[in-house]
């Protein structure tokens, strides 16, 4: 068996079936994210304790629905990421790491929103019984729990992109364009980093490129690559039927 070969008996019917994990999970998420919870535009890193009580008192329900909505929506990403794995296994060869380090990646991504969602959950529940300052603490950790762990996200968007840029095949499963903006989205989710030490402007956690250049390009990317999944999987599937 060559290192491209499908193994005989792979049910491509299942690995669709998990690949439609990734459209449900985007869109679940951005209408409980954006709609739902209201975090677009997100609170400010610079609001004072008191202003960020208002924001947790005023949208206290739907802040509420929203997250717990989104903790339903959060594994299917790790889902998603399981066949995206199978499917980077077939492109580096059985026996490469790159769809492991993937598979983690995709893991610990779920992780990192069960933290964070979890931390603004606890500031939206009995707030009356809360300070101010409570709040903002909670809210602080939960969002520098989202910025500051996106490095495990990173890792999985590196080996997404070298898995697929090192396919030998004559048609890869994944276009060269796609790696690099793996690549690119990788660097872009570095910068949330940055969220430590900054109130305002482009690197704080509301701001350009951390909040809206990071998660638009986050999302566009698993749009992306949705797409391109379930052309490879068809790929695959007429290797195996060949």
């Amino acid at each position: 068996m060559t290192s491209h070969s499908t193994p005989p008996g792979t049910n491509f019917s299942v690995w669709r079936i998990c690949a439609w994990a990734g459209p449900i999970y985007l869109v679940g998420t951005l209408v409980s994210w954006a709609a739902i919870a209201g975090f677009l535009p997100p609170p400010r890193e610079y609001w004072n304790a008191e202003e960020v009580y208002s924001f947790f008192t005023d949208n206290n329900m739907r802040i509420r629905v929203g997250m717990a909505l989104i903790l339903v929506f959060a594994p299917l990403y790790y889902v998603w990421s399981s066949v995206l794995s199978r499917i980077m296994a077939r492109a580096e060869g059985q026996d490469g790491v790159l769809s492991s380090i993937e598979l983690l990646g995709g893991f610990g991504t779920t992780l990192v929103t069960f933290g964070s969602v979890a931390g603004w959950l606890s500031a939206a529940f009995d707030t009356e019984l809360k300070t101010p300052q409570d709040i903002k603490t909670i809210t602080d950790y939960a969002w520098f729990w989202f910025n500051a762990t996106a490095a495990v996200t990173v890792t999985q968007f590196v080996a997404v992109g070298s898995a697929f840029l090192i396919d030998r095949r004559a048609q890869p499963l994944f276009p060269r364009w796609m790696c690099w903006f793996s690549f690119a989205m990788a660097v872009t989710l570095v910068l949330a980093l940055f969220t430590p030490f900054f109130h305002q402007g482009p690197f704080a956690w509301h701001g350009l490129l951390t909040y809206y250049v990071g998660l638009g390009g986050y999302f566009a990317w698993i749009i992306c690559t949705c797409y391109f999944a379930f052309k490879a999987i068809a790929a695959l599937e007429k290797e195996a039927l060949a």
